[in-house]
């Protein structure tokens, strides 16, 4: 018994020992060396604390910040140096600098917060409107530079017996923005006025222009635009409806049937008709010599051309055979007479005749009509004589 309890406490004294030779050892000397350690704190949130660390044994550099590890960070600050005080009130250390390592050093990095430029303000353009006379409500319209406005539409505003002509920059004259309704990006902020132009009223009438029927005249105010009748209920047995003209002869402007047309002021159109392939119906409508005066056969100057533009027609394509038929108006004459427009035919008979004369045309045969006037016309060109040739 007495000599276990004797073995037990050499035992004990052994480990001693070698826990003495150990504690000695780690901390301060190794080969008579002496290490000393410098903490380098992150200083961001004292409730996540975070820090990086060196030990040497002699004079040297700090690790520079840029290599710690682990790195240390504050969000939305940049690192500027380190300091012994975490508010920055004790001794100043820059990154990189010598230190003796004499002793442990505890550092705290001090932060500098980014500088944050401020959101720019967008810049705005508003334009306002002037109605100028016009009736209605329209409010101004703010945007972003760049952004598009559309400018209102023609019924945002009305004023009685004007149509509105687009959005200017003054209440007249100016310059003209954008037609009313169109898109566009303001350059700044802009002031526009309505612009108005007074309603003038205007007839388009439709000639059968030989053909049998009749079209209903179109009342429409200058400017605005119109859509032009197709064939409808006009027959010309043996010809093929080609559209319309302004000239009988088809020496105008033409216009497609069912065409949109902008009206520019009174205006008589006039079928347009080409011989039919194959039809049966040789003659050709070369015009339609017209108007007459009311109530009058004789010839003017102006009607003279026409005959000798036919005339030229005649002797440039050979034509041997003319057929014309005079009409007058309801107003002129009395109900189933034909005496002013067989008149009115015999004039533009013997005219004719003396032009071709003079181009040396011969062998023409001709024949003329009176057909009296055309039941419900009011217009002038009523007051005509239509010229048929073949060859």
């Amino acid at each position: 018994m007495r000599q276990s309890v004797k073995s037990l406490l050499g035992r004990l004294a052994s480990v001693l020992l070698v826990s003495s030779v150990v504690s000695i050892a780690i901390p301060a000397v190794a080969f008579g060396t002496s290490f000393q350690v410098v903490t380098f704190g992150e200083n961001d949130s004292p409730s996540d604390p975070a820090y990086a660390t060196q030990t040497e044994s002699g004079p040297t550099t700090f690790t520079l910040f840029s290599a710690l590890s682990p790195s240390l960070t504050d969000p939305g600050h940049t690192f500027s140096d380190w300091n012994t005080a975490s508010n920055g009130s004790g001794t100043p250390y820059a990154d990189g600098a010598s230190y003796s390592f004499a002793s442990n050093l505890l550092l705290y990095a001090q932060w500098t917060a980014n500088s944050v430029a401020p959101t720019p303000t967008p810049t705005t353009y508003t334009v306002t409107y002037n109605d100028n006379g016009g009736t209605g409500v329209l409010s101004p319209v703010t945007v972003t530079a760049g952004d598009t406005v559309q400018l209102p539409l023609a019924f945002a505003l009305t004023y009685a017996g004007f149509t509105q002509t687009g959005w200017y920059t003054a209440a007249t004259g100016g310059s003209l923005v954008g037609a009313t309704g169109v898109t566009i990006i303001p350059p700044s902020s802009l002031l526009l006025y309505a612009q108005w132009v007074a309603n003038v009223p205007a007839t388009i009438s439709f000639s059968a222009n030989a053909g049998l029927g009749s079209v209903p005249e179109v009342t429409a105010v200058v400017g605005s635009t119109i859509l032009l009748p197709t064939v409808g209920t006009l027959l010309n047995p043996g010809y093929t409806f080609e559209g319309w003209s302004t000239s009988p002869s088809s020496q105008g402007s033409i216009y497609a049937g069912g065409a949109s047309y902008v009206v520019t002021g009174p205006l008589t159109l006039y079928a347009l008709w080409t011989v039919t392939p194959n039809s049966s119906h040789q003659s050709v409508l070369a015009g339609a010599i017209g108007p007459f005066l009311a109530h009058s056969s004789v010839l003017g100057n102006a009607l003279k051309d026409q005959v000798q533009r036919i005339a030229r027609n005649m002797e440039l394509k050979g034509y041997v055979s003319a057929s014309l038929f005079g009409y007058s108006l309801p107003s002129e004459t009395k109900k189933g007479s034909t005496s002013l427009s067989a008149a009115r035919a015999l004039a533009v008979v013997t005219y004719l005749r003396t032009q071709l004369s003079d181009l040396h045309v011969k062998a023409v045969s001709m024949r003329f009509s009176g057909e009296g006037s055309v039941k419900g016309a009011t217009n002038s060109l009523n007051r005509r004589v239509e010229v048929f040739l073949k060859l």
